[in-house]
């Protein structure tokens, strides 16, 4: 990752720990933490500005992925997953979209 990046996600993961998103760990080293719960933890606790840095370090599809399989799913994000749907993913329709993804994760939990 080149030195902008890194420190761009270093930021990030330095605002996650002062919001005390890492709470229920032991405190992480930075460089441990996984990218995938750098933009999960992004996506939940911090802004607009530095949801967008996300845009910056991971490409939109794996931005994308997480959000389908990590926020959709939870209910508690419902208003805030319809403003990433139009703000950052150009989805139409995102109430029928977000119900979609939510019957796919339960069908896949039925299967286990």
């Amino acid at each position: 990752m080149p030195e902008e990046k890194k420190h761009v996600r270093e930021e990030l993961i330095q605002k996650l720990i002062e919001n005390r998103v890492f709470w229920s760990y032991q405190k992480p080293e930075k460089n441990t933490i996984s990218d995938d719960l750098v933009i999960e933890k992004t996506l939940e606790h911090l802004d607009i500005e530095d949801i967008q840095q996300l845009f910056l370090l991971y490409p939109r599809e794996k931005i994308k992925q997480i959000w389908d399989e990590r926020l959709i799913p939870d209910e508690r994000y419902h208003s805030v997953n319809i403003l990433f749907a139009y703000l950052y993913f150009d989805i139409k329709n995102p109430e029928q979209y977000l119900e979609r993804k939510r019957q796919q994760h339960y069908k896949k939990l039925a299967a286990l």
